[in-house]
């Protein structure tokens, strides 16, 4: 059985009245084959780019990221 936590249920109409954007997302679990990492950052108030957290992504073999 699926956990349905969070899951709802809304006619098609009231949707389209009630919402502008409509955004859906895919999962990718590393049973299904992905790998995935954390890096934990905090955003503070700054006019200056250095002061926000940033990454570097290195793939070292072609593939697909989502960030």
């Amino acid at each position: 059985m699926n956990n349905l936590d969070g899951v709802f249920w809304m006619d098609s109409i009231d949707l389209l009245q009630n919402f502008k954007y409509f955004y859906t997302c895919r999962v990718l679990t590393e049973r299904e084959g992905w790998f995935s990492s954390e890096r934990n950052g905090k955003l503070v108030k700054s006019r200056n780019m250095k002061d926000l957290p940033q990454f570097k992504l290195k793939m070292t073999k072609p593939g697909h990221a989502f960030i």
